[in-house]
């Protein structure tokens, strides 16, 4: 039941579709902002949604219902959002003239950690333990250590800790998109797609293997 929508973007409204029924409800954004990014949580309950403009804001809505929660992170615009797979953090990544990524809390309305990045990120995918998520963009393919930044923070928002995927030969590629999972013996895989070229598979690094400098820039 909480699983049989699809969802399309409009500018200011979100359209869910149900395709068994031919039935459509919307979500529209008071603020009149197009909506740029949208993600699901695990469960289906809620929706996370990127908008653009100036000052535009990282909305929760409950699917069904309204808006819930809204956090203001970015300058000018939101590219991609992505709920942590425990639906407890969105991460949002802004566009490239905000270079901000951050972690919101959501239902406790903090962001827990924030950093920037130098290039152009198109995609992000969160690990189905939580424990890390991955942007892809311009050149670009970084682990991000988030179950590190959830055990530093003390009131207050911490740097997040990164650590660049090794590219070779793709190193001037432009990636697309990303996607974590498991493979059949368990073990964490992200996917990484690049404009004119094949799917790749990079297999994750050991436990404690995304640790860096804070402050890193890709």
């Amino acid at each position: 039941e909480m699983f049989r929508w699809m969802l399309f973007l409009s500018r200011c409204v979100v359209v869910l579709l149900d395709p068994q029924n031919n039935k459509q409800d919307h979500i529209i954004n008071a603020s009149r902002k197009p909506f740029t990014a949208l993600s699901f949580s695990p469960d289906g309950k809620h929706l996370a949604t990127g908008e653009s403009g100036h000052m535009p804001c990282v909305r929760v809505w409950e699917v069904g219902g309204g808006q819930v929660a809204e956090v203001q992170a970015h300058k000018y615009g939101v590219s991609c959002v992505a709920f942590s797979c425990s639906g407890s953090y969105v991460v949002s990544v802004g566009f490239q003239h905000d270079r901000t990524i951050s972690v919101w809390d959501w239902r406790k309305g903090s962001i827990i950690a924030t950093n920037k990045v130098s290039s152009r990120v198109f995609s992000v995918s969160v690990s189905q333990d939580s424990s890390y998520f991955v942007t892809a963009g311009n050149r670009h393919v970084k682990f991000w250590d988030l179950d590190g930044s959830k055990d530093r923070r003390v009131n207050s928002t911490v740097p997040l800790i990164g650590r660049s995927g090794l590219l070779g030969d793709h190193k001037n590629s432009v990636f697309c998109g990303v996607a974590c999972g498991r493979g059949p013996s368990g073990e964490q895989h992200v996917l990484r797609h690049r404009r004119r070229g094949p799917v790749s598979v990079q297999q994750q690094p050991a436990a404690g293997g995304l640790g860096g400098p804070e402050g890193q820039r890709s």
